[in-house]
């Protein structure tokens, strides 16, 4: 999964072993210098796979829920979609099959919450991701002066990995252990893999967002100007991401096991929640109802077609979190969910995030399920990431002293 921490979503944004005894002494610098001499040889001998593609705008259905409930029947594309300039027409069929199959498990009822090692001396440690058998979790921990260490854990057990800086951020990670994230340098992001223990710059620009099973990396390439990309892999150059008419920013966020990619796109101050699918159509995500392109939009996830992330009317409103289904064409709000606060979804829709309370809980079709924080501590509570089958749950609490987060893991029976 994708990052969730607010800190995470603004540098994303912006612009468009045991635990050592002392920090790592790799010099990740000049792993990114010789990333690049690496990468040029490369280049001479390979040429960029441009993805060509037409848009597709599907309506959605309104739901308010409290619990979820499974997809529903797709209603027909509205008249008048918008394409993009170049690739073959979309499929006239609006449905699509999930990429993972199976009975949907029985909802669990309790959770209990474990805390995750941290860093000693950093006063908060944060998760960013988590591969999908939830062995490796990714993230980031802040220690004193400014400097964020990167982190990753092997079921349960802390690393550091040779990252670190004012900035750096691990964005998700895959079964094979291989994390990609981006770091920032003087406002200048550079996207990376980290793989058997070495980084590998993915270009000179750009943010590595999220890596799924086979290996294909989505982010973005450029800063200011950020274009949606994919990497086939850590060794293959950036593919772009086709873009549609009057669009000319935009990230890639999240991909799911098929290769379809969720992100957004920038056009007047708008960030419009958008996808691209494996057979080389794409379309914009759509409010629930009305058929219109969903302006101001976030998307934090997406898992066997089911996207979390939320919307808002206007510039300065309210986020109202959001699922959709991008095979089926459902669109659901959740206002069970605080503001933007739908984080994390399961192969079968089922959303963990931010209470309106400002707990964390887990949504499931017979209801929610609390995940509890830490003793006497009312503050900031999240979910980065839910297994398929709803037993296990991984993300950030708050803590007293000084009200900073801490990674925990939810085992719910």
């Amino acid at each position: 999964m994708h990052p969730t921490d607010d800190d995470t979503v603004v540098a994303l944004l912006r612009p468009l072993d045991t635990d050592p005894a002392t920090p790592s002494t790799v010099d990740i610098d000049r792993a990114m210098r010789d990333g690049r001499r690496h990468r040029r040889r490369r280049m001479a001998t390979r040429s960029v796979a441009v993805i060509a593609a037409a848009g597709l705008a599907v309506a959605g259905s309104a739901v308010a829920v409290t619990a979820l409930s499974g997809p529903t029947a797709a209603p027909a594309p509205p008249a008048g979609s918008a394409s993009a300039t170049t690739g073959p027409e979309p499929s006239t069929d609006p449905t699509r099959p999930s990429p993972i199959t199976g009975p949907e498990p029985t909802p669990p009822t309790r959770c209990d919450r474990t805390q995750l090692p941290v860093p000693s001396g950093h006063y908060q440690t944060i998760v960013g991701g988590v591969d999908p058998t939830g062995r490796y979790v990714v993230g980031r921990s802040y220690a004193s002066g400014g400097i964020r260490q990167l982190v990753m854990w092997d079921n349960g057990t802390l690393r550091r990995l040779p990252v670190s800086g004012r900035d750096p951020v691990l964005a998700d990670v895959n079964s094979a252990g291989t994390a990609v994230g981006f770091r920032v340098d003087e406002s200048e992001p550079t996207p990376f893999a980290y793989l058997n223990g070495r980084v590998e710059q993915l270009a000179p620009l750009g943010k590595a967002t999220a890596i799924n099973e086979a290996g294909t990396i989505v982010g973005s390439t450029g800063n200011e100007a950020s274009k949606p990309v994919r990497w086939a892999n850590a060794d293959s150059e950036p593919e772009p991401l086709p873009l549609p008419a009057g669009y000319f920013n935009g990230q890639a966020i999240d991909i799911d096991e098929d290769g379809t990619v969720i992100g957004l796109l920038s056009r007047d101050s708008d960030f419009v929640p958008y996808v691209w699918f494996p057979d080389g159509t794409h379309r914009e995500l759509m409010r629930p109802g009305n058929g219109e392109r969903a302006r101001f939009g976030m998307v934090r996830g997406i898992r066997n077609g089911w996207v979390v992330g939320s919307l808002r009317s206007g510039p300065k409103t309210d986020r109202e979190a959001m699922r959709w289904n991008v095979n089926t064409n459902e669109s659901v709000a959740l206002p069970t969910f605080a503001n933007d606060g739908a984080h994390a979804v399961n192969a079968h829709g089922w959303v963990a995030g931010q209470h309106s309370s400002g707990k964390a809980v887990l949504v499931t079709p017979a209801g929610i399920v609390d995940l509890p924080g830490f003793p006497g501590v009312t503050g900031f509570v999240s979910a980065a990431w839910v297994s398929d089958d709803g037993r296990t749950v991984v993300g950030n609490a708050m803590t007293a002293p000084g009200n900073y987060q801490r990674p925990v893991v939810w085992h719910c029976t």
